[in-house]
Order: C-alpha cells, then sequence, then structure tokens
C-alpha cells in the first residue's frame, strides 16, 4: 500500500530506511534538467513545477514549497505494527517518478480549483 504525503519547504523528512539493501539501479533520465513538465487533467494543460532533487513541486496559495515522497507499509505481523518505509525522489523508480508527477498535476489543478486560481 502506498500514499502520497508531503514535506514542507522542500525538505525531505525522511531517507529510505535499510537503503544498503535496495539493490543498485540506474536512477531514472527522464525528468533530469526539466524545471516543468506539463500533464493533462481533465483534457486541460497542467503545468508542474519541478525541483532536480526533490522531484515535482505540490501548489500552495502562500507560494511555499511542497515536495512529495511515497510510504509504503508493510502488513502489519502478529500485532507488532507496521514497518514504514519511505521513499524520495532521487529513490524512485521511472514508474514511481511518472506516478508522482501525475499525482501532483492533479492535486494541484484540485488546490487552484479550491483556491479560485483556475
Amino acid at each position: 500500500m502506498s500514499m502520497m504525503t508531503a514535506a514542507r519547504f522542500g525538505e525531505i523528512l525522511s531517507q529510505w530506511p535499510g537503503k544498503e539493501m535496495i539493490p543498485e539501479f540506474d536512477a531514472p533520465k527522464e525528468y533530469v534538467g526539466k524545471s516543468t513538465v506539463t500533464v493533462k487533467i481533465d483534457g486541460k494543460d497542467e503545468v508542474v513545477q519541478m525541483d532536480p532533487d526533490n522531484g515535482p513541486m505540490l501548489w500552495t496559495p502562500d507560494g511555499s514549497r511542497l515536495y512529495t515522497y511515497i510510504t509504503y507499509c508493510d502488513p502489519c505481523v502478529m500485532g507488532a505494527g507496521c514497518s514504514r518505509q519511505d521513499k524520495s525522489w532521487s529513490h524512485m523508480t521511472f514508474t514511481e517518478q511518472t506516478i508522482q508527477v501525475h499525482m501532483v498535476a492533479k492535486c494541484n489543478r484540485r488546490r487552484k480549483e479550491l483556491y479560485g486560481v483556475v
């Protein structure tokens, strides 16, 4: 199970625990060097601002920067609780990065509609 959570002011709140156990892979290159990415939401373009280190930026009415990461929760084992692991932009696969960009685009569109900016 995964969910998107946000960290304020560009601070990534966690690093991948046990990252030494993650197999080495070449980081995706699709979004490297891009300052914006355009995504179609309900047939209209939504431009997502990109940070080279932290990925897509959530829109906020006060102009502060919010970034995202993915949280994976392993199932509880015999009442011991869940094991939570957060994955920042630099540790995401191409598929995870693409999903994050699209999720941020949808959130940004809805937030702008809520605040009457669109």
